[in-house]
């Protein structure tokens, strides 16, 4: 089961993501979730993430750059080893700030 949960800490935005992103109704899900938070830097927290095939990278590579048009930010945190295995893979690293910590991540947001 996948899930998309939206948190409000202080003045950063985070979105938790759990379970498998692979095309369906739960990836439609995240592009609307994404577009709805862009307005804002953003946190994505990718820990309980199991997969993410080549939709979902999409997805979130064309949020960045919409992110980025509104002088906004996306910052990935705590992908799990297979996700991280991904984005290493696809070079999408060098894309997004991929940090370890949600510390990491808040100083990269508050600076």
């Amino acid at each position: 089961m996948t899930q998309i949960l939206v948190e409000k800490e202080e003045n950063v935005r985070f979105l938790r993501l759990a379970g498998r992103f692979i095309g369906g109704d739960e990836t439609d899900a995240l592009r609307s979730k994404l577009i709805q938070l862009s307005d804002n830097d953003l946190i994505i927290d990718l820990s309980k993430v199991t997969y993410m095939n080549s939709t979902a990278l999409g997805i979130l590579i064309s949020a960045q750059s919409n992110f980025i048009t509104k002088g906004n930010q996306i910052v990935l945190v705590n992908a799990s080893d297979s996700v991280r295995d991904v984005l290493n893979l696809t070079q999408l690293n060098l894309v997004f700030k991929v940090l370890s910590t949600y510390e990491e991540a808040k100083n990269i947001i508050n600076n």
